[in-house]
């Protein structure tokens, strides 16, 4: 009996000390403690942009720009102050009113367009810009994402500088392709122009900033079958500000179109382009050197959902 009595007290010590050296962590709530479809990541942030739905396209508005003409009695205004020293302003950005604007001396390249604002800008004029809602048109979508690319052209500018790379090997000065958008500087300053644009709590729902390519054309359908042209996309309106700051671009009887660059490079020290037309096709629309000025058009990435 005694030895019974020993073998139980036995195992009950040993099943007391497994027991002790099982610990539940101090952050462990432990089992059947889960809120049932609570996310892991936390508490759900809504979608903050509006999805606004024109001819049949989605767009939404992120960020701002100096995009529209103040208009022709503001501009007049504000000329006639910077002209007196009255308003000053820095790097070509003034604020009056509470309200920032950014000017442009119109130059002969500029002279003769007609705004949105239906002002005809001279040679000489002062002409200054508000800030409005950047507009990207929704080109496709995940479970997770939205897909946008720009609506319109809001700048220009090289994909390599002159002087930075050879027209004989293609190569930048630092040894890589001159026309592969990695290396680019206009990679930089999309980055640049993008972090200008956007807020920094915009800025949180986006996951990529890039430019688009052949690919990207394709697996969007942008590309469409373009009359004479084997292929063709949309023509894209370039900015009051574009139009003030005198870049190159093409009128038509409806306005004015605007050329912008593909991260698709071609031989040496050249890239392809979607012509102001909206003609892309490998014959009608050949590439350009690096060194040319033509127009951005941003692809942008966003989250339909974040967690707190």
């Amino acid at each position: 009996m005694k030895k019974t009595v020993a073998a139980i007290l036995l195992i009950f010590i040993m099943i007391s000390a497994l027991a002790a050296c099982v610990e539940t962590p101090a952050d462990d709530p432990g089992p059947g403690t889960d809120t049932p479809g609570e996310t892991p990541g936390g508490e759900v942030i809504e979608f903050p942009f509006e999805i606004v739905v024109e001819g049949g396209r989605r767009y939404i508005d992120i960020g701002e720009y100096y995009a529209t003409s103040a208009g022709s009695d503001m501009n007049r205004v504000l000329s006639n102050l910077v002209a007196d020293n009255v308003l000053t302003g820095e790097n070509g950005v003034y604020t009056y009113g509470g309200t920032r604007y950014r000017m442009v001396m119109v130059g002969e390249d500029g002279a003769g367009r007609t705004l949105s604002t239906g002002e005809t800008v001279a040679e000489g004029d002062r002409v200054f810009f508000i800030e409005t809602p950047v507009r990207w048109e929704i080109v496709g979508e995940t479970d997770e994402e939205y897909v946008l690319i720009a609506a319109e052209i809001y700048v220009f500018n090289v994909f390599n500088a002159s002087g930075t790379f050879s027209t004989i090997t293609g190569l930048l000065n630092d040894g890589n392709p001159a026309n592969e958008y990695e290396y680019s500087a206009l990679k930089e300053f999309v980055g640049e122009w993008t972090g200008e644009v956007f807020s920094a709590t915009e800025a949180e729902w986006i996951s990529e900033v890039t430019i688009p390519d052949i690919a990207f054309l394709e697996g969007y359908d942008l590309l469409v079958e373009g009359g004479a042209y084997a292929e063709a996309v949309r023509a894209v309106r370039p900015t009051d500000y574009v139009l003030a700051s005198g870049e190159r671009v093409l009128f038509s009887g409806s306005g004015y179109f605007a050329s912008w660059w593909l991260a698709e490079p071609a031989s040496a020290a050249e890239v392809r382009i979607v012509g102001a037309g909206g003609i892309y096709d490998s014959d009608a629309q050949r590439p350009v050197t690096v060194s040319e000025r033509n127009g951005v058009r941003p692809v942008i990435r966003i989250a339909k959902e974040k967690y707190a």
